[in-house]
């Protein structure tokens, strides 16, 4: 395995820690409608955070893409303009099955259309 192989791996393995760690978190934000910089609002923000800006540096700009709207209607929840509605969780699970399917297959993620 060469540096890239292992910095691929390293990614493939903490993006999918992250996404199973957050998955259920957003299913419990739908409870939390009067807290919205909860502590569970920051612990998903991050580990967004931290997805969108691993798969920047390795140039897969499409899973980057999809983390940078997710973190956008994160910080719209945490500044209290958008309230964790099912619609609102239904999106952001909606990201976590793009990202995934992109995890599956890093090759062709960046030419997956993410538009819908």
């Amino acid at each position: 395995m060469d540096f890239d192989e292992a910095l691929i791996s390293e990614f493939l393995n903490e993006s999918q820690e992250h996404l199973a760690s957050i998955e259920d978190d957003f299913l419990l934000l739908e409870k939390e409608k009067g807290n919205p910089d909860s502590p569970l609002v920051r612990k998903v923000f991050r580990a967004i955070h931290n997805l969108k800006g691993s798969a920047g540096c390795l140039g897969f700009k499409t899973i980057s893409s999809v983390a940078h709207r997710m973190e956008n209607l994160l910080t719209l929840l945490r500044q209290g303009r958008l309230d964790p509605t099912p619609p609102l969780i239904d999106a952001l699970l909606k990201g976590i099955d793009a990202i995934r399917e992109m995890l599956a297959d890093l090759t062709a993620s960046n030419s997956r259309d993410v538009t819908r």
